[in-house]
């Protein structure tokens, strides 16, 4: 996130804001329900999908979001800022969909990974 150091009167110190009004937090966040969301979904299709069950690569990616979820469930616990509907719903989300989408680059990395390694293609490729 862009920060920007402002000084502030009265305070006689500087502080650190964000840079794009939307991102400030007052501590309660609820990023973690976007990768989640998305591991239950990806399972669920994934039962669904004949083509898509039979594929270990999938499996995997069910793994890292429901890890990655359960890592920022944990977090915030752990922190005390864990809530169901944080103040600023919007900016909660769009870190979860940045975490989802990390996920899911590094998921297609670990894939392509092992297309190159993997002298026999799976059953789906």
């Amino acid at each position: 996130m862009a920060m920007l150091l402002q000084w502030h009167e009265g305070k006689d110190k500087l502080e650190y804001r964000p840079a794009i009004p939307f991102l400030e937090r007052n501590g309660n966040m609820v990023c973690y329900a976007v990768p989640i969301v998305a591991a239950l979904a990806h399972h669920g299709l994934r039962k669904n999908v004949k083509r898509m069950n039979e594929n270990p690569r999938q499996s995997w990616l069910t793994l890292l979001l429901a890890g990655g979820g359960l890592f920022g469930f944990i977090d915030h616990l752990w922190n005390g800022e864990l809530t169901l509907i944080g103040s600023n719903l919007l900016s909660d989300l769009a870190l979860g969909a940045v975490i989802t989408v990390g996920i899911l680059c590094f998921w297609e990395i670990l894939v392509l990974r092992d297309k190159v390694t993997t002298k026999k293609p799976l059953a789906s490729d």
